[in-house]
């Protein structure tokens, strides 16, 4: 007869595996290494690895737990695995983007996204569009301004690539003005342009003409603008050649007006060459001589031109240019290319040493 194997009692109120039996209600332990696989804890609850066999509670709920499938939800049990499916069907066509259509899926074929592409497309009739909005309502001391819209590229800086773009705001100041303030940013050794294939329109269709504006850094602005007519536009085409020196610009009759470069002398007008100051000798010269020449540069001169010239105070009372029954002295003026030149003459009788006279000069064209 066999030896009937003697039972080991249940391990119940000791201290294992770092569990103090006087927590636990009851403990279920090893009798030879006193590891604790599971207690039920003075609540009721089985824990430890036997109680993590199962799922035994989800966000709090206990006991026998239903999940229930919402809308468009499906759940599909297959032995212990459970799979949540959505059953929701796309709004639209494939390419549409997405929106909560009063609860349901919406897509519209006016509101599109290419995948493949990175291409967004709103196709808008003259009621629709993209509205970039500040929904901060303004005060009696603050105006809102818009968001800011940006459009942005990569550029290479010669080590690393960054971002450049445009930047697009309507910036509202006291008046109040509203003003569509467009400013690059990015890369320093990019070239900022605006190019404009078209026709750029300032002003209102059907009403008055705009004005185009040359802000100035710190004398104010400068600017260029047509005056409201009835009928075809006022139109200015600037000239495409490159002008010479002295050239200005000139309408030739017609609309559009084309604007040439011409020469002021072709309009009737004169040119101002060459202006400055000459100050004559006065060193000794005798009756019936000259004095040396006193020669002056003035760049763009032709000996052709004329040189006009005048004294800078009254000479009357200067030796040499006072009124006297006997003559004064002679001032003869020429040009040459790049001079003016004064020479004095003694058409007297007697020596002169002339006093200090200086000349104001001017040569047209």
């Amino acid at each position: 007869m066999g030896l009937v194997p003697t039972a080991k009692p249940p391990v119940i109120g000791q201290f294992a595996n770092g569990r103090n039996a006087t927590d636990d209600f009851l403990q279920l332990a090893s009798s030879k290494g006193g590891t604790v696989f599971g207690w039920i804890d003075s609540d009721g609850k089985l824990q430890g690895t036997l109680a993590s066999t199962g799922v035994t509670s989800i966000n709090g709920l206990t006991g026998t737990i239903v999940l229930a499938a919402g809308t468009n939800v499906t759940l599909v049990p297959s032995g212990n695995t459970l799979t949540i499916n959505s059953s929701g069907t796309p709004g639209g066509a494939n390419t549409d983007v997405q929106f909560n259509n009063n609860g349901v899926f919406g897509g519209d074929g006016n509101f599109t996204y290419n995948s493949p592409a990175g291409l967004v497309t709103i196709a808008a009739s003259t009621t629709g569009g993209l509205s970039v909005v500040n929904l901060t309502a303004a005060t009696a001391i603050l105006n809102q301004n818009s968001p800011i819209l940006a459009l942005e590229g990569q550029v290479w800086n010669g080590s690393s690539s960054v971002l450049d773009g445009w930047l697009f705001q309507d910036i509202i100041t006291a008046g109040p003005a509203s003003s569509l303030v467009i400013s690059h940013t990015g890369s320093g050794a990019v070239t900022a342009q605006i190019s404009i294939p078209g026709m750029l329109a300032l002003g209102s269709v059907g009403g008055a003409s705009g004005n185009l504006n040359f802000i100035g850094s710190s004398s104010g602005s400068a600017g260029l603008t047509v005056a409201t007519a009835a009928g075809t536009p006022n139109l200015l085409a600037l000239p495409t050649t490159t002008p010479t020196t002295g050239q200005i610009i000139s309408a030739v009759a017609g609309n559009p007006s084309a604007m040439v470069w011409t020469t002021p002398s072709s309009l009737g007008l004169t040119t101002t060459i060459a202006s400055g100051t000459a100050v004559l000798g006065t060193s000794l010269i005798a009756s019936g001589a000259k004095a040396s020449t006193v020669t002056v540069s003035a760049p763009g001169v032709l000996a052709t031109d004329n040189v006009m010239a005048d004294f800078s105070v009254d000479p009357t009372s200067t030796t040499g240019y006072t009124p006297s029954a006997s003559g004064m002295l002679t001032i003869i003026k020429f040009c040459t290319a790049g001079n003016v030149n004064f020479i004095v003459v003694n058409n007297t009788g007697a020596s002169i040493t002339p006093g200090a006279v200086t000349l104001d000069f001017r040569v047209v064209r």
